[in-house]
């Protein structure tokens, strides 16, 4: 997996261009279509009245999430879906943002 952003493409990719956008385009509609499926599916399972609906919406549910991550897999190993890597002073200012005030009185 990779946790960096990368530059755009180089010239001598530019041939493929345009299979390229086809391509990252598909995967960002099918991740759009996995992540809806994964919500409807919840919802169905919540307000299911019969037994055997639920369990069928219910026991989908993990098979689309596991779809998606392998979806997100390929797109991030093609670099269509990238993950930034923070520096460590902004992880640090993250972590550090959530810590309890020390030595302060809580206002009601």
């Amino acid at each position: 997996m990779s946790y960096t952003v990368r530059s755009q493409l180089s010239q001598k990719h530019q041939p493929n261009l345009l299979t390229k956008l086809m391509t990252n385009v598909f995967s960002g509609f099918m991740m759009g279509g996995l992540k809806s499926c994964a919500t409807a599916f919840t919802d169905a399972a919540l307000e299911s009245t019969n037994p055997v609906l639920r369990r069928i919406f219910a026991d989908s549910i993990p098979n689309i999430i596991e779809m998606a991550y392998e979806l997100f897999l390929y797109s991030n190993k093609k670099q269509y879906y990238q993950v930034p890597q923070l520096t460590q002073q902004d992880t640090q200012n993250y972590v550090n943002g959530f810590a309890p005030i020390q030595g302060g009185t809580m206002m009601h």
